[in-house]
């Protein structure tokens, strides 16, 4: 049997037969960097410094979030590969496109957690998903846009043949409302890692003071 182009899109998940290659960024080198940062924090705090619990609590929990976010891009970017290896009109990969999807959705989940994380940790409570063309507000839109599927159902907002929430296209995930780059994922992934090196950074500042008793 042959899928037509129609059905695929229509039963399978939107756009699929359009989605021949995808330009994603590799950022596998990220993964052991965030988990050794969540290893030498948790020995900081223990060892070195004492952080009051509050403040701990939301750098261990971003740390956290962080290498999730960059261990599950590169899971979805191979599976997304995969798929467009694989996928064919004649034997269309249906679940490999599902797992791919997964591990896009759990992506968008902690790093969208990680940068409320971060904003806390600023000072700055959720300003940064604020301004709706910057990437953290469409980070932040395709996650609801996953998170509250029922309710988008429910308000008719999704197409009649709909059977994803997001789905993917060459450029990148796209919603009914929301999009992001293949390279603004890789670029979350970057900035994360950005923040986590000015953590590091500041706490081996204050594990120097405390050691010099200052």
């Amino acid at each position: 049997m042959t899928w037509t182009n129609i059905a695929m899109d229509t039963y399978l998940a939107p756009h699929m037969s359009e989605l021949k290659t995808a330009d994603i960024p590799d950022r596998s080198n990220a993964v052991a960097a965030s988990e050794a940062w969540l290893t030498r924090f948790t020995l900081k705090a223990m060892f070195q410094i004492n952080l009051p619990a509050q403040v701990r609590q939301y750098l261990f929990m971003f740390i956290r979030r962080s290498a999730a976010t960059a261990r599950l891009h590169a899971q979805a970017r191979a599976l997304t590969l995969e798929f467009l290896a694989k996928n064919s009109n004649e034997q269309p990969a249906l679940m490999l496109y599902t797992r791919a999807i997964d591990c896009w959705d759990a992506f968008l989940a902690q790093g969208w957690q990680a940068t409320v994380f971060w904003s806390f940790i600023i000072e700055r409570p959720r300003e940064i998903f604020t301004g709706s063309e910057s990437s953290f507000a469409r980070l932040n839109g395709l996650h609801n846009d996953g998170k509250h599927a029922e309710s988008r159902i429910e308000a008719g907002e999704l197409s009649a043949d709909s059977t994803f929430t997001m789905w993917m296209t060459p450029a990148g995930l796209v919603s009914a409302k929301h999009s992001l780059t293949w390279l603004e994922t890789a670029e979350l992934v970057d900035c994360l890692q950005v923040w986590n090196q000015v953590i590091e950074r500041d706490l081996d500042d204050a594990a120097a003071r405390h050691a010099q008793g200052t």
